[in-house]
């Protein structure tokens, strides 16, 4: 019970600080402010988290650990590669349009984090592209895809679905599932053998 109630109180401050760092950045963001936001204090947070860096990490590295985590799962699911790239297409992008805010600050406040933190975020997102390589490797090998190059279509594949952070906005024209949709069958348009 006592790691529950810390998780849920860890999972708060993340939470607010996401909300901030994505309205204010994390320059302009204070402990203080996060600690309002909960209305709470300071030392609270410090409680729970060693700096505020520590807090942009866990905000950050929350898009990169889910989509590595999908990833893995479809990787090691029987099914031929076709399905698996839907599968994993389509998650990836919910993922995406479910963590934007994680994405968006990971992508402005980068240059905050600390070297370890970037490269645990950048190892999590070569795994990813090395397991939608993998996909992409077997459907070419069974004559169902045909690309030049099935890493750099990985990392231009990935590429295309992380930026719909920066325009995606739930409940406009395009619903999240929609989106994810569009996108599966657009890449399997893009690597499908003529």
């Amino acid at each position: 019970m006592r790691d529950e109630v810390i998780a849920f109180k860890r999972d708060r401050i993340v939470k607010a600080a996401e909300k901030l760092f994505y309205q204010h950045g994390y320059d302009s963001t204070t402990v203080d402010a996060i600690a309002a936001e909960l209305k709470t204090t300071k030392q609270f947070i410090y409680s729970y988290f060693d700096s505020k860096s520590e807090i942009l990490f866990i905000v950050c590295q929350a898009g990169s650990a889910l989509a590595l985590e999908m990833a893995e799962r479809i990787s090691r699911s029987e099914g031929e590669p076709g399905k698996q790239l839907d599968e994993l297409i389509r998650g990836f992008a919910r993922v995406i349009t479910q963590e934007k805010m994680s994405v968006a600050i990971f992508i402005r406040e980068e240059k905050n984090l600390e070297p370890a933190h970037i490269a645990e975020i950048n190892r999590r997102r070569r795994a990813f592209d090395q397991i939608l390589s993998g996909i992409l490797d077997e459907g070419q090998s069974k004559g169902l895809f045909q690309v030049d190059d099935t890493q750099t279509t990985a990392r231009l594949i990935s590429g295309m679905i992380n930026f719909t952070y920066s325009w995606f906005k739930p409940g406009r024209k395009l619903s999240a599932q929609a989106l994810a949709e569009t996108t599966a069958r657009l890449v399997q348009r893009m690597v499908r053998a003529s």
